[in-house]
C-alpha cells in the first residue's frame, strides 16, 4: 500500500537548513512512528538517512520539528507532551543504532554559556585544589546529613551539588593519575626484561606472576 504523504502545515515555517525532500521524509517519520512503533527501526533508517553522518544543531533540530510535526499530524490527540516524549524515544533510538546525538550548538549565546559553565566549573575546582578525594568525600557526607535533618536548607543542597562535581574531578584525577604510574612500570619492566641476560633472574620474575 502506497504511503501518503501528509502536506506540510501552514504554521510551520519551512526550514532553510533542509531540502523539501528532508522535511518531508522527517514528516513522514514522525507519521509513521506514532502510526506503527513495531516500524520504529525502518523509521530510525530512514530518519538516519536523510540527517547524513554529520548533521549540524540547526538540521537536527529542523528534524525533531518536522518529526514531532508528524507525529501530531497523525492524531491530533498527540498532545505536545506525548511528541516530545516520543522524539525523546526516537533520539535514543537513533543514538542506540547509530550512534547519533544531538550536535552542540554553534551559537554565539550558547558558546558564551559553555564558556561561562566552563569558568565556573574551574572557580569550584580551584576552591578544592587543597582537599583530596577523601576530604571532599567526608565534607559531601557532612552536607547529605544536613539535608536529611533539614530538607529545606538551600546551602546544604547546593553543597551536595558542588560536592558531587569536585569529588567527581578529584577521582577521575586519581584515576588518570594511577593509569599513567602503572603504564609507566609496565614500560620499565618490558625494558629491563628486554636487556636482561640472566635466565635465572628473568625465571624469578616470572615467577612473580604465577
Amino acid at each position: 500500500m502506497e504511503q501518503q504523504q501528509p502536506a506540510a502545515p501552514a504554521t510551520v515555517a519551512s526550514p532553510a537548513v533542509l531540502t523539501e525532500a528532508q522535511m518531508s521524509e522527517a514528516q513522514v517519520c514522525g507519521s509513521r512512528f506514532a502510526r506503527n512503533k513495531m516500524d520504529r527501526v525502518l523509521i530510525a533508517q530512514d530518519m538516519a538517512a536523510s540527517m547524513g553522518a554529520t548533521p549540524t544543531f540547526e538540521q537536527w533540530e529542523a528534524h525533531r520539528k518536522w518529526f514531532i510535526d508528524g507525529y501530531t499530524a497523525e492524531n491530533p490527540q498527540n498532545t505536545a507532551a506525548a511528541a516530545d516524549t516520543a522524539w525523546a524515544e526516537f533520539a535514543k533510538l537513533l543514538d542506540t543504532l547509530y550512534g547519533m546525538t544531538k550536535p552542540k550548538s554553534t551559537s554565539a549565546a550558547a558558546e558564551k554559556k559553555a564558556t561561562e559553565r566552563s569558568q565556573k566549573r574551574e572557580e569550584l575546582l580551584a576552591a578544592y585544589a587543597t582537599d583530596d578525594a577523601h576530604e571532599v568525600r567526608e565534607k559531601l557526607q557532612a552536607a547529605y546529613q544536613t539535608a536529611a535533618s533539614e530538607p529545606t536548607n538551600k546551602v546544604a543542597q547546593k553543597a551536595i551539588k558542588n560536592l558531587t562535581t569536585v569529588l567527581k574531578a578529584k577521582t577521575a584525577d586519581e584515576d588518570k593519575a594511577q593509569r599513567a604510574e602503572l603504564a609507566e612500570l609496565k614500560k620499565q619492566v618490558r625494558e629491563a626484561v628486554s636487556d636482561c641476560e640472566s635466565t635465572e633472574q628473568l625465571e624469578a620474575a616470572l615467577a612473580c606472576f604465577d
